[in-house]
């Protein structure tokens, strides 16, 4: 006999309704697909003049119906998958042209998109026939030179800026991959060099601490007092290994000034960002050492990703009470957000006596001081 049970069933998961499908973007767009739906007021206007029980304007109308779903599906495609939303609204706009001369922001449209999908060479030659079409339609319908002119102009100049914009992505996307390449080789060269240290460290102690055990264990009923003996080497020798284990895991802890400002370079060379230093022969401790590393990491991810900068140079100077590291970028400068990371560097140097300073002029200078002898 069964017992009956309060549990309910699993709800399947809801499906997207049609629209929300049809009217889908990837998310790293945000809402840009949106906001340029502004330009269609160039089509809606004129379609104010008509009267709303003539053909024309439903016509109008049913175009709109018919580009919407066409602009959306293209953003969710790449490549040649493109051509067909592109195909279409080039025709949408030839079609619509002798009923409302606001068609020309479908050429528009098209242009940008033929930017995302094609290489420049091909985008243009595209883009090239849209402009040709237009002009001949003007002659051959008559029409006024503020149809053709500002349509051409503005197909030209989106198609370009579409070319830029997708060559900045693809730059960004390879940039990305090559620093997870670096960061995938880093941790497999870390991996080897724990294993070999520990190795190194553990390795011949294990086996001297066997070695003793098995002879304390011999000696134990014949020579209690040589056992004994054994036994305390024993404890001695694990003592030592404990001891080097705790120091190796503490270098691992550490993060290397030098390290760090080799990963820089690296880093802001895939960037192409010029880097230069002028770091004196300074001796860190590993409190130093480690503090400023972060510093470098935390400085050179922000120019990377924030500063749009060209040039970049890190300094480090030390006197007798001060330690003082300088990165400089000629980017586009400090709007005085500080993130998280920002943030908690703040935190870090305040607990060792430190402050930072952040400067905002021709680019972004940020300046750490730390005082030279650490509190304990």
């Amino acid at each position: 006999m069964t017992t009956p049970t309060n549990a309910r069933p699993a709800l399947a998961p809801t499906r997207p309704g049609l629209l929300a499908r049809v009217f889908a973007t990837p998310d790293e767009l945000g809402s840009l697909p949106h906001a340029w739906l502004l330009f269609l007021g160039f089509f809606i206007v004129p379609m104010l003049a008509m009267p709303i029980s003539g053909s024309r304007f439903w016509l109008c109308v049913s175009g709109i119906a018919v580009f919407l779903p066409m602009y959306y599906a293209a953003f969710r495609r790449s490549g040649r998958a493109m051509y067909g939303p592109i195909a279409g609204i080039t025709l949408l706009g030839m079609l619509l042209t002798p009923i409302n001369l606001g068609a020309n922001v479908f050429f528009n449209y098209a242009a940008f998109l033929c930017g995302q999908a094609m290489a420049p060479r091909r985008a243009f030659v595209a883009v090239g026939f849209m402009c040709a079409w237009m002009l001949a339609a003007s002659y051959a319908l008559d029409l006024p030179d503020y149809y053709f002119y500002p349509g051409i102009i503005v197909a030209l100049g989106l198609v370009g800026i579409s070319i830029n914009i997708r060559q900045q992505d693809l730059a960004n996307s390879a940039l990305k991959r090559s620093q997870e390449e670096v960061h995938r080789l880093g941790q497999m060269a870390e991996r080897e060099r724990i294993a070999r240290d520990l190795h190194d460290v553990l390795g011949h102690t294990l086996s001297v601490i066997t070695l003793k055990a098995d002879l304390a264990s011999k000696l134990l009923k014949d020579d209690p007092a040589a056992a004994a003996r054994e036994l305390e080497e024993l404890a001695a020798t694990s003592r030592e290994a404990l001891a080097s284990v705790r120091e190796t895991v503490g270098n691992y802890r550490r993060v290397g000034f030098g390290d760090e400002l080799d990963a820089a370079k690296t880093a802001l060379k895939r960037a192409d960002v010029a880097l230069a230093t002028d770091v004196d022969d300074v001796s860190l401790s590993a409190r130093h050492a480690t503090l400023l590393a972060l510093v470098v990491r935390e400085a050179v991810t922000n120019i990377i990703r924030h500063a749009r900068a060209a040039h970049c140079q890190i300094s480090l100077k030390q006197d007798d009470e001060t330690i003082t590291l300088r990165i400089s970028d000629d980017g586009i400068g400090f709007d005085g957000g500080e993130g998280q990371g920002m943030t908690g560097m703040r935190e870090r140097l305040a607990v060792l006596g430190g402050r930072m300073d952040i400067e905002s002029n021709n680019g972004t200078h940020l300046i750490i001081h730390l005082p030279t002898s650490l509190n304990p």
